[in-house]
Protein backbone atom coordinates (compact mmCIF):
# COMPACT_ATOMS: atom_id res chain seq x y z
CA UNK A 1 0.00 0.00 0.00
CA UNK A 2 1.38 3.47 -0.87
CA UNK A 3 1.94 5.35 2.39
CA UNK A 4 0.11 9.36 2.29
CA UNK A 5 3.58 10.93 1.85
CA UNK A 6 4.62 9.26 -1.11
CA UNK A 7 1.31 10.80 -2.59
CA UNK A 8 2.62 13.97 -2.03
CA UNK A 9 6.97 13.50 -2.58
CA UNK A 10 5.87 12.63 -6.29
CA UNK A 11 4.20 15.32 -7.83
CA UNK A 12 7.24 17.88 -5.52
CA UNK A 13 9.62 16.40 -6.83
CA UNK A 14 8.55 16.39 -10.31
CA UNK A 15 8.11 20.07 -9.68
CA UNK A 16 11.45 20.84 -8.33
CA UNK A 17 13.17 19.29 -11.45
CA UNK A 18 10.87 20.51 -13.56
CA UNK A 19 11.62 23.87 -11.98
CA UNK A 20 15.57 23.53 -12.02
CA UNK A 21 15.48 22.65 -15.75
CA UNK A 22 13.62 25.86 -16.55
CA UNK A 23 16.13 27.83 -14.34
CA UNK A 24 18.95 26.31 -16.67
CA UNK A 25 17.31 26.70 -20.20
CA UNK A 26 16.33 30.31 -18.89
CA UNK A 27 20.01 31.11 -18.13
CA UNK A 28 21.53 29.29 -21.04
CA UNK A 29 19.17 31.14 -23.39
CA UNK A 30 20.40 34.83 -21.51
CA UNK A 31 24.05 33.57 -22.21
CA UNK A 32 22.97 33.05 -25.93
CA UNK A 33 21.14 36.42 -25.65
CA UNK A 34 24.00 38.45 -24.41
CA UNK A 35 26.51 36.63 -27.01
CA UNK A 36 24.58 37.79 -29.78
CA UNK A 37 23.68 41.31 -28.57
CA UNK A 38 26.55 44.05 -30.11
CA UNK A 39 26.56 45.69 -26.46
CA UNK A 40 26.78 42.35 -24.48
CA UNK A 41 28.43 41.99 -21.08
CA UNK A 42 31.84 40.64 -21.52
CA UNK A 43 31.33 37.47 -18.91
CA UNK A 44 34.29 36.00 -19.80
CA UNK A 45 36.92 39.24 -19.09
CA UNK A 46 39.20 38.86 -16.28
CA UNK A 47 38.36 41.39 -13.38
CA UNK A 48 40.10 44.73 -13.36
CA UNK A 49 43.25 44.65 -11.08
CA UNK A 50 42.49 46.65 -7.30
CA UNK A 51 44.80 49.16 -7.33
CA UNK A 52 47.14 48.80 -4.37
CA UNK A 53 46.95 51.95 -1.54
CA UNK A 54 48.41 55.29 -2.37
CA UNK A 55 52.20 55.39 -2.25
CA UNK A 56 55.06 57.46 -3.39
CA UNK A 57 55.15 61.17 -2.56
CA UNK A 58 51.88 61.79 -3.41
CA UNK A 59 51.03 59.89 0.50
CA UNK A 60 54.72 60.48 2.09
CA UNK A 61 54.10 63.91 2.45
CA UNK A 62 56.87 66.95 2.39
CA UNK A 63 59.94 65.70 0.07
CA UNK A 64 63.29 66.77 0.08
CA UNK A 65 64.64 68.96 -2.98
CA UNK A 66 68.30 69.22 -4.10
CA UNK A 67 69.89 72.50 -4.20
CA UNK A 68 70.36 72.50 -7.88
CA UNK A 69 66.57 72.11 -8.05
CA UNK A 70 66.30 74.60 -6.19
CA UNK A 71 68.10 76.98 -7.51
CA UNK A 72 66.06 76.12 -11.20
CA UNK A 73 62.78 77.09 -9.10
CA UNK A 74 64.09 80.30 -8.05
CA UNK A 75 65.31 81.20 -11.27
CA UNK A 76 61.85 80.90 -12.60
CA UNK A 77 60.15 82.31 -9.98
CA UNK A 78 58.01 79.46 -9.84
CA UNK A 79 58.43 78.93 -5.78
CA UNK A 80 58.19 80.44 -2.91
CA UNK A 81 61.31 80.12 -0.69
CA UNK A 82 60.52 79.93 3.56
CA UNK A 83 63.23 80.07 5.80
CA UNK A 84 62.27 78.26 9.07
CA UNK A 85 65.08 79.57 11.29
CA UNK A 86 64.79 82.51 13.57
CA UNK A 87 64.54 86.07 12.49
CA UNK A 88 67.88 86.42 13.88
CA UNK A 89 69.33 83.71 11.32
CA UNK A 90 67.38 85.26 9.01
CA UNK A 91 68.06 88.70 9.17
CA UNK A 92 72.34 87.52 9.09
CA UNK A 93 72.00 85.87 5.82
CA UNK A 94 68.66 84.07 3.42
CA UNK A 95 68.04 82.83 0.44
CA UNK A 96 67.27 85.06 -1.96
CA UNK A 97 63.29 86.57 -2.02
CA UNK A 98 62.89 83.87 0.70
CA UNK A 99 60.39 84.63 3.48
CA UNK A 100 60.88 84.10 7.04
CA UNK A 101 57.98 82.35 8.52
CA UNK A 102 58.03 80.37 11.85
CA UNK A 103 56.24 77.48 13.19
CA UNK A 104 55.69 78.98 16.45
CA UNK A 105 54.28 81.75 15.51
CA UNK A 106 51.65 80.64 12.58
CA UNK A 107 48.89 82.15 14.01
CA UNK A 108 50.21 85.40 13.43
CA UNK A 109 51.23 85.06 9.73
CA UNK A 110 49.35 82.16 8.00
CA UNK A 111 45.65 83.51 7.69
CA UNK A 112 47.42 86.32 5.74
CA UNK A 113 49.23 83.53 3.57
CA UNK A 114 46.49 80.91 3.37
CA UNK A 115 44.80 83.55 1.83
CA UNK A 116 46.83 84.64 -0.77
CA UNK A 117 48.88 81.62 -2.00
CA UNK A 118 47.29 79.02 -3.92
CA UNK A 119 47.00 75.53 -2.29
CA UNK A 120 49.31 74.18 -5.47
CA UNK A 121 52.26 76.72 -4.84
CA UNK A 122 55.57 75.41 -4.69
CA UNK A 123 57.04 76.06 -1.55
CA UNK A 124 60.49 75.42 -0.62
CA UNK A 125 61.48 75.07 3.19
CA UNK A 126 64.65 75.27 4.64
CA UNK A 127 66.49 75.99 8.15
CA UNK A 128 69.69 75.50 8.96
CA UNK A 129 70.78 72.38 7.45
CA UNK A 130 70.26 68.44 7.81
CA UNK A 131 70.05 68.46 11.10
CA UNK A 132 68.07 70.56 11.53
CA UNK A 133 63.75 69.79 12.60
CA UNK A 134 62.39 73.44 12.11
CA UNK A 135 61.90 73.35 8.48
CA UNK A 136 60.36 69.24 8.47
CA UNK A 137 58.13 70.46 11.09
CA UNK A 138 56.58 73.52 8.81
CA UNK A 139 56.49 71.79 6.05
CA UNK A 140 54.45 69.11 7.49
CA UNK A 141 52.37 71.52 9.16
CA UNK A 142 51.79 73.09 5.89
CA UNK A 143 51.21 69.95 4.13
CA UNK A 144 48.77 69.36 6.41
CA UNK A 145 46.72 72.01 5.48
CA UNK A 146 46.96 71.48 1.72
CA UNK A 147 49.62 72.68 0.56
CA UNK A 148 50.99 69.67 -0.75
CA UNK A 149 53.13 71.02 -2.81
CA UNK A 150 55.57 72.14 0.25
CA UNK A 151 59.25 70.25 -0.44
CA UNK A 152 61.74 70.62 2.51
CA UNK A 153 65.63 71.80 1.06
CA UNK A 154 67.23 69.37 2.53
CA UNK A 155 71.40 70.98 2.77
CA UNK A 156 69.55 73.96 3.94
CA UNK A 157 70.85 77.51 4.16
CA UNK A 158 74.58 76.20 4.82
CA UNK A 159 74.59 74.04 1.67
CA UNK A 160 72.92 77.03 -0.43
CA UNK A 161 75.76 79.29 1.31
CA UNK A 162 78.15 76.88 0.57
CA UNK A 163 77.22 76.77 -3.22
CA UNK A 164 77.47 79.95 -3.56
CA UNK A 165 73.55 80.24 -4.71
CA UNK A 166 72.06 83.92 -4.19
CA UNK A 167 71.79 85.00 -1.12
CA UNK A 168 70.70 88.13 0.82
CA UNK A 169 70.44 89.27 4.08
CA UNK A 170 69.04 92.83 6.51
CA UNK A 171 71.06 95.52 5.54
CA UNK A 172 70.88 97.30 9.32
CA UNK A 173 72.10 93.72 10.75
CA UNK A 174 73.55 94.13 13.78
CA UNK A 175 74.64 91.49 16.30
CA UNK A 176 72.31 91.51 19.30
CA UNK A 177 69.60 93.07 17.50
CA UNK A 178 67.54 89.86 18.05
CA UNK A 179 67.75 86.91 20.83
CA UNK A 180 65.38 84.95 18.75
CA UNK A 181 68.26 82.37 17.92
CA UNK A 182 69.05 81.76 21.29
CA UNK A 183 65.64 80.53 22.07
CA UNK A 184 65.53 78.32 18.81
CA UNK A 185 68.58 77.04 18.13
CA UNK A 186 68.73 74.70 21.14
CA UNK A 187 69.50 71.15 21.67
CA UNK A 188 69.88 69.53 17.86
CA UNK A 189 67.27 71.82 16.18
CA UNK A 190 70.21 73.83 14.61
CA UNK A 191 73.33 72.39 15.57
CA UNK A 192 75.04 72.58 12.52
CA UNK A 193 78.08 74.02 13.47
CA UNK A 194 76.33 77.07 14.35
CA UNK A 195 76.24 79.20 17.77
CA UNK A 196 74.07 81.51 18.94
CA UNK A 197 75.09 85.28 19.31
CA UNK A 198 74.00 86.44 22.37
CA UNK A 199 73.39 90.59 23.10
CA UNK A 200 76.84 91.90 24.51
CA UNK A 201 76.80 92.16 28.50
CA UNK A 202 75.83 95.95 28.72
CA UNK A 203 76.12 95.43 32.78
CA UNK A 204 79.80 96.93 32.87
Amino acid sequence: MTSPESKFAHPLLHACRQALMITVAAVVLGLIVNALRPQGLDLLRSPEPVSPAATGPAAAGPQPIELAAALDHLSSGAAIFIDARSEYDYAAGHIATARNFQEKNMDVWMPDFFSTTSPETPLIIYCSGPRCHLAERLAKRLYGLGFTAAQILADGWNGWLASGYPTDSEAAFTAGQSLEQSADCVSEECSDGQSSTAAPDQSN
